[in-house]
C-alpha cells in the first residue's frame, strides 16, 4: 500500500467504512504488534497497546499531513510501547499491575521464537527490514553506521535463523 492509498483508506475509515478498517487491520496490525512486542516482550500487553495504536491511527485527524505512512505507523507504535513502559513503572510501584488473558496471534508470533536467539540490535534490524521493508541504507543512517555494517549484521541474523530452523 502506498502512502496515498493509506491516506485514502484512513479517510474511508473515518467516514465509517468497515471494509477499509478491515483492510488496514489485516495489513498493518501484525506489524504494529511485532514492533510493540519487540519493546515490551509481553504478548498480552503488546496486543493491548497495538490495539490502542490501531484505534488512534484510525482516528488520526491530520491524515493529509502523513508523508511516509510506514515510518509514521512504526514511530507511533514504538512511542506507544515506550509510554506504556513508563506507565507500567508507576503501576508496578503501586502493585496494581495484573496479568491479562493471553491473546492468540498465530500469524505474528512466529517471530518470538526467532528473536529469542537474537540480540536487541539484531532484532531491531530484522524487524525494520523484514516487517517494515526498510532498506539497509535507511537502517544504517538511523543507526549512524555504514550500509556494509548493516548488511554484515543482517547476514549473521540470517545465519542464526537458518541454524535455528535446522535444529
Amino acid at each position: 500500500m502506498t502512502t496515498d492509498e493509506f491516506i485514502g483508506v484512513l479517510k474511508k475509515i473515518q467516514k465509517g467504512d468497515s471494509q477499509a478498517a478491515e483492510k488496514l487491520y489485516n495489513e498493518y496490525f501484525p506489524k504494529i504488534y511485532i514492533s510493540i512486542w519487540q519493546i515490551l516482550k509481553d504478548r498480552n500487553d503488546s496486543y493491548d497497546v497495538a490495539m490502542d495504536v490501531f484505534i488512534k491511527l484510525c482516528m488520526y485527524p491530520n491524515v493529509d499531513g502523513i508523508r511516509t505512512h510506514k515510518w509514521f505507523i512504526k514511530v507511533m507504535a514504538e512511542n506507544a510501547a515506550k509510554d506504556f513502559l513508563r506507565t507500567r513503572k508507576h503501576l508496578a510501584d503501586l502493585s496494581k499491575y495484573e496479568n491479562r488473558i493471553t491473546v492468540q496471534m498465530e500469524e505474528a508470533l512466529w517471530i518470538t521464537d526467532i528473536v529469542k536467539e537474537l540480540t536487541d540490535e539484531e532484532t531491531e534490524i530484522l524487524i525494520s527490514h523484514v516487517i517494515w521493508n526498510e532498506k539497509f541504507s535507511v537502517i544504517a543512517a538511523r543507526k549512524n553506521v555504514s550500509v556494509i555494517t548493516i548488511k554484515r549484521k543482517y547476514k549473521r541474523i540470517k545465519a542464526k535463523i537458518e541454524t535455528l530452523y535446522q535444529k
